[in-house]
């Protein structure tokens, strides 16, 4: 189960470079080398100016609940978790570098016999320091949220994650990352999300931005402190949003849920602190949403 976001332009451009010259292709690239591993099939000249990766994540779920309520339907005490087991995640990753500097990726997730778009984006980091992103992605809001799921310790996120979802989920956008030694900086303005919004009303809009220092900084020790905001105007004719978070993803039991969609919303304005700390095997990492 590795995170790799993989494209096809990158070895494109290496075979029309082969087909067009291939002495001087030979001569600026040299022979490509090919890798498969953990991290998926990687192709790249020999310069390292283009590469070409494929990869992907298979993560499957089981789940059993204790303490949940059975009840009925008619006098609404059903509290009665769904248990049992899933495909949770089936995403096929492209991602190619083009010299040096610019970067393409594409995710999609098949999960649940749907096709979603995940990342899908263009990237440049010609200057230090620097990654500006355009398409669609991630907004700087949440180290939960920004984490991997490959890398989360349960499989479930924390609850106000879900809760903050409408808000900050992936959407269309440009996003600018800056970077030093101990800091960290994002900030980014963003349209909808790829699967939604109506065709008929004017789109929604968001910004968010986080920052972030990490003052202890050792091989096996580490301190992060970050804080984050965030605002979403609905799209125009359209002013709700319903706030819920599930036990687990197929539980279809929430445990928090404002019932129904909440109307008239003008723009909902979401901040708070991050922090993060790891000692060798031990890690904790909490944060707070207003």
């Amino acid at each position: 189960m590795t995170r790799q976001r993989r494209s096809i332009p990158g070895i494109l451009a290496m075979l029309l470079l082969l087909l067009a010259n291939p002495t001087r292709a030979t001569e600026e690239t040299g022979s490509p080398k090919i890798s498969i591993g953990e991290k998926g099939l990687r192709v790249q000249t020999a310069d390292g100016r283009f590469k070409f990766k494929i990869g992907g994540r298979l993560h499957a779920d089981a789940s059993v609940h204790a303490g949940d309520t059975p009840g009925t339907e008619s006098d609404g005490t059903n509290r009665d978790a769904t248990d049992g087991t899933e495909i949770r995640r089936a995403r096929f990753l492209l991602k190619s570098t083009l010299y040096e500097d610019w970067s393409w990726t594409g995710e999609v997730d098949f999960e649940g016999n749907k096709v979603a778009i995940k990342d899908f984006d263009v990237a440049y980091r010609g200057l230090e320091g620097t990654k500006i992103t355009l398409g669609h992605q991630k907004q700087p809001y949440s180290l939960d949220v920004e984490m991997s799921s490959n890398d989360i310790p349960f499989i479930e996120r924390g609850i106000d994650v879900d809760l903050i979802v409408p808000v900050i989920d992936r959407a269309i956008g440009i996003r600018g990352d800056l970077h030093g030694e101990k800091w960290f900086v994002a900030a980014g303005f963003y349209g909808d999300g790829a699967a939604s919004g109506d065709r008929n009303t004017s789109e929604g809009w968001g910004a968010a931005a986080r920052a972030i220092v990490t003052p202890i900084q050792k091989e096996d020790q580490v301190l992060h402190l970050g804080f984050r905001g965030a605002i979403r105007r609905p799209e125009s004719g359209n002013e709700s949003l319903r706030f819920r978070a599930e036990t687990t993803h197929m539980s279809d039991y929430f445990a928090v849920d404002t019932g129904s969609m909440i109307q008239n919303i003008q723009e909902v304005i979401l901040y708070g602190p991050e922090a993060a700390f790891a000692w060798g095997p031990f890690s904790i990492f909490g944060e707070y949403n207003r």
